[in-house]
Protein backbone atom coordinates (compact mmCIF):
# COMPACT_ATOMS: atom_id res chain seq x y z
CA UNK A 1 0.00 0.00 0.00
CA UNK A 2 1.22 3.37 -0.96
CA UNK A 3 0.45 6.52 1.03
CA UNK A 4 0.40 9.62 -0.43
CA UNK A 5 2.14 12.35 1.00
CA UNK A 6 1.26 16.51 0.48
CA UNK A 7 4.45 16.95 -0.54
CA UNK A 8 4.24 13.89 -2.89
CA UNK A 9 0.56 15.81 -4.42
CA UNK A 10 2.59 18.62 -5.61
CA UNK A 11 5.53 16.62 -7.34
CA UNK A 12 3.80 17.50 -10.65
CA UNK A 13 2.33 20.46 -9.67
CA UNK A 14 2.67 24.88 -9.93
CA UNK A 15 0.17 25.41 -7.93
CA UNK A 16 -1.18 29.63 -7.71
CA UNK A 17 -3.27 31.14 -4.69
CA UNK A 18 -3.32 34.52 -5.25
CA UNK A 19 -5.61 37.00 -2.58
CA UNK A 20 -8.04 39.82 -3.99
CA UNK A 21 -9.20 41.17 -1.00
CA UNK A 22 -11.55 44.29 -0.51
CA UNK A 23 -11.20 44.63 -4.20
CA UNK A 24 -13.53 47.47 -5.77
CA UNK A 25 -16.29 46.15 -8.36
CA UNK A 26 -17.55 48.13 -10.88
CA UNK A 27 -20.87 46.89 -11.40
CA UNK A 28 -22.11 47.39 -15.18
CA UNK A 29 -25.67 46.60 -16.52
CA UNK A 30 -25.07 44.58 -19.59
CA UNK A 31 -27.41 41.31 -21.62
CA UNK A 32 -25.31 37.71 -22.17
CA UNK A 33 -27.32 35.65 -24.52
CA UNK A 34 -30.73 37.47 -23.83
CA UNK A 35 -30.31 37.81 -19.56
CA UNK A 36 -30.45 40.72 -18.13
CA UNK A 37 -27.47 40.96 -15.69
CA UNK A 38 -24.36 42.84 -14.60
CA UNK A 39 -20.89 42.57 -14.30
CA UNK A 40 -17.63 43.43 -13.16
CA UNK A 41 -14.34 42.95 -14.97
CA UNK A 42 -10.58 42.28 -12.64
CA UNK A 43 -7.23 42.05 -14.34
CA UNK A 44 -5.73 39.03 -13.47
CA UNK A 45 -2.41 38.81 -15.75
CA UNK A 46 -1.80 35.25 -13.88
CA UNK A 47 -4.68 34.00 -16.33
CA UNK A 48 -2.92 33.18 -19.67
CA UNK A 49 -4.93 30.85 -22.84
CA UNK A 50 -2.65 28.04 -21.88
CA UNK A 51 -4.02 28.31 -18.53
CA UNK A 52 -7.37 28.57 -19.86
CA UNK A 53 -6.56 25.37 -22.10
CA UNK A 54 -4.93 23.06 -19.91
CA UNK A 55 -5.36 23.99 -15.99
CA UNK A 56 -7.89 23.62 -13.61
CA UNK A 57 -9.07 27.20 -12.37
CA UNK A 58 -11.40 28.00 -9.51
CA UNK A 59 -12.78 30.86 -8.10
CA UNK A 60 -13.63 31.46 -4.24
CA UNK A 61 -15.59 34.47 -2.71
CA UNK A 62 -16.09 35.80 1.03
CA UNK A 63 -19.37 36.05 1.12
CA UNK A 64 -20.62 36.49 5.03
CA UNK A 65 -19.58 38.28 8.20
CA UNK A 66 -18.15 34.01 9.11
CA UNK A 67 -14.73 34.45 7.36
CA UNK A 68 -16.38 31.57 4.86
CA UNK A 69 -15.23 31.18 1.53
CA UNK A 70 -17.62 29.71 -0.71
CA UNK A 71 -16.27 28.38 -4.39
CA UNK A 72 -18.36 30.04 -7.22
CA UNK A 73 -20.87 29.90 -9.47
CA UNK A 74 -22.55 30.94 -5.58
CA UNK A 75 -26.40 32.00 -5.03
CA UNK A 76 -26.53 33.79 -1.78
CA UNK A 77 -28.40 36.56 -0.15
CA UNK A 78 -26.77 40.03 1.35
CA UNK A 79 -29.80 40.68 3.59
CA UNK A 80 -31.59 42.61 1.36
CA UNK A 81 -31.63 40.89 -2.24
CA UNK A 82 -30.74 37.56 -3.24
CA UNK A 83 -28.12 36.75 -6.14
CA UNK A 84 -26.47 34.21 -8.44
CA UNK A 85 -22.93 35.33 -8.60
CA UNK A 86 -20.94 33.29 -11.39
CA UNK A 87 -17.20 34.25 -13.29
CA UNK A 88 -16.02 33.29 -16.96
CA UNK A 89 -12.78 33.56 -17.45
CA UNK A 90 -10.63 35.30 -20.85
CA UNK A 91 -7.16 35.68 -21.06
CA UNK A 92 -5.70 38.34 -18.09
CA UNK A 93 -9.55 39.00 -16.56
CA UNK A 94 -11.61 37.24 -14.15
CA UNK A 95 -15.48 38.44 -15.46
CA UNK A 96 -17.75 38.28 -12.76
CA UNK A 97 -21.88 38.26 -13.54
CA UNK A 98 -24.21 38.64 -11.30
CA UNK A 99 -27.89 38.35 -11.78
CA UNK A 100 -31.00 39.67 -9.24
CA UNK A 101 -34.48 39.91 -10.02
CA UNK A 102 -34.73 43.90 -9.49
CA UNK A 103 -30.62 44.20 -11.15
CA UNK A 104 -29.70 45.30 -7.74
CA UNK A 105 -25.45 45.08 -7.73
CA UNK A 106 -23.65 42.86 -4.89
CA UNK A 107 -21.61 44.75 -2.56
CA UNK A 108 -18.84 47.25 -4.63
CA UNK A 109 -16.25 45.36 -2.56
CA UNK A 110 -15.23 41.95 -2.07
CA UNK A 111 -12.66 39.44 -1.42
CA UNK A 112 -11.77 36.43 -3.93
CA UNK A 113 -9.46 33.65 -4.03
CA UNK A 114 -8.29 32.83 -7.19
CA UNK A 115 -6.70 29.01 -7.73
CA UNK A 116 -4.75 27.98 -10.60
CA UNK A 117 -3.43 24.05 -10.52
CA UNK A 118 -1.14 23.92 -13.50
CA UNK A 119 -0.31 20.22 -14.39
CA UNK A 120 -2.64 18.94 -11.36
CA UNK A 121 -5.67 17.53 -13.80
CA UNK A 122 -5.05 14.06 -12.66
CA UNK A 123 -5.26 14.84 -9.27
CA UNK A 124 -8.73 16.31 -8.99
CA UNK A 125 -11.18 13.37 -8.43
CA UNK A 126 -8.82 13.32 -5.20
CA UNK A 127 -9.84 16.61 -3.81
CA UNK A 128 -13.43 18.46 -3.35
CA UNK A 129 -12.37 21.66 -4.98
CA UNK A 130 -15.96 23.31 -3.88
CA UNK A 131 -14.62 23.10 -0.23
CA UNK A 132 -11.63 26.21 -0.33
CA UNK A 133 -10.05 25.26 2.83
CA UNK A 134 -10.36 20.87 1.91
CA UNK A 135 -8.56 21.71 -1.22
CA UNK A 136 -5.76 23.94 0.45
CA UNK A 137 -5.65 20.87 3.32
CA UNK A 138 -5.37 18.42 0.70
CA UNK A 139 -2.53 20.70 -1.41
CA UNK A 140 -0.50 21.50 2.17
CA UNK A 141 -1.28 25.41 1.08
CA UNK A 142 -1.43 27.57 4.54
CA UNK A 143 -4.62 29.04 4.86
CA UNK A 144 -3.59 32.08 6.17
CA UNK A 145 -1.36 33.25 3.68
CA UNK A 146 -2.05 32.97 -0.08
CA UNK A 147 0.53 32.82 -1.72
CA UNK A 148 2.57 31.20 -5.36
CA UNK A 149 3.48 27.62 -4.85
CA UNK A 150 5.86 25.99 -6.97
CA UNK A 151 7.46 23.09 -6.44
Amino acid sequence: MTVETKQDRLAHANVILKAIDGVRLNWIPKTINGAECIVSELVIPEITNTIISNDIIMVYVKHDSKNSWSALPLPFNDGENSFFLSYAIVAGKLILKSIAENRASPSTRMSFRLLILQGYTEKVANMNLLDYRATLDFLGINQDQPQEANS
